[in-house]
């Protein structure tokens, strides 16, 4: 295969993913070399270690996850919007990492930053610089019942969610909303 063939193949691959994804509910990519000998691979699951993903609203696809203002910075608030024209495409892009404890849990990056992870505030969920000892920090994906590979994202008792489906804050809610 050509390096040119090989380009082209990952960036519709890159929008395959792009598109399946919607806030609320997280498909899950083919898996990679991070997976590779864990249970779920020999099991032929798939698994959300490998891949970046942009997170769009279920009821209007232009929206999309993304830190205030464009800009991965700690303290930032997490919203829902549309790409702004000459916005770092990156801005939008996050991707998840074991946290390696029993439970499953992940952290969730924003790949414009990869030393800042999302953390669950009280009414918000906001970037911050990665503590292993903040349970804030550590999110689990949670099946959404009769679908396929799509899950919640959740921290603790509560999910990741919006009040609206345009130009709104990123919220934790006590129940799932897909």
């Amino acid at each position: 295969m050509t390096k040119t063939t090989k380009q082209l193949a990952r960036s519709v691959m890159a929008l395959c993913m792009a598109f399946m994804m919607v806030l609320g509910t997280i498909p899950v990519p083919a898996f990679g070399r991070e997976a590779e000998g864990t249970p779920q691979a020999q099991a032929g699951e798939r698994t959300v270690l490998e891949g970046a993903y942009r997170i769009y609203h279920t009821e209007d696809a232009t929206q999309r996850m993304a830190p205030g203002s464009n800009q991965a910075s700690d303290g930032n608030t997490l919203w829902l919007w549309e790409q702004e024209d000459g916005a770092p495409y990156n801005c939008e892009m996050f991707r998840f990492e074991a946290t390696g404890e029993d439970d499953g849990s992940v952290y969730w990056y924003c790949k414009q930053s990869n030393g800042l992870v999302m953390q669950a505030e009280a009414s918000s969920v906001k970037m911050t610089a990665k503590s292993t000892s903040n349970a804030n920090q550590k999110w689990i994906l949670e099946q959404v019942e009769g679908q396929q590979d799509q899950y919640y994202i959740k921290n603790g008792s509560r999910y990741a969610a919006t009040g609206g489906s345009r130009h709104t804050a990123v919220t934790m809610s006590d129940t799932p909303q897909a």
